[in-house]
C-alpha cells in the first residue's frame, strides 16, 4: 500500500503509472480530497485499488480479522510463503 497525493500527478516522471479511480474501492464514495491510499496489483494489467485513507484502515482491519479467523479455524492450511 502507498499514499498518493494530488501533487504526485502534477508531473510525468515516467517512473510510476498511477491512475486514480473515481470512487473508493471500499465505500464507493467519490475520491475527493488530495490524499488517497492505493494498492498495485501483480497482474499484467497493473490493477490498482484506490481508497480513502480511512477506508484503507477499515479494509486492512477487515482483512486481518478474516486472516485471524482462518488461522484459528484452519491452522493446518496456513502457508505464509505466498
Amino acid at each position: 500500500m502507498a499514499l498518493c497525493t494530488a501533487n504526485d500527478f502534477a508531473t510525468d516522471t515516467g517512473e510510476a503509472f498511477l491512475r486514480p479511480g473515481d470512487r473508493c474501492f471500499l465505500c464507493g464514495e467519490p475520491l475527493v480530497g488530495d490524499v488517497w491510499a492505493y494498492w498495485q496489483g501483480a497482474d499484467e494489467a497493473g490493477t490498482q485499488i484506490w481508497l480513502h485513507p480511512a477506508c484503507s484502515k477499515r479494509l486492512a482491519d477487515a482483512l486481518n480479522k478474516d486472516w485471524l479467523q482462518f488461522a484459528t479455524e484452519h491452522p493446518e492450511k496456513l502457508c505464509l510463503t505466498h
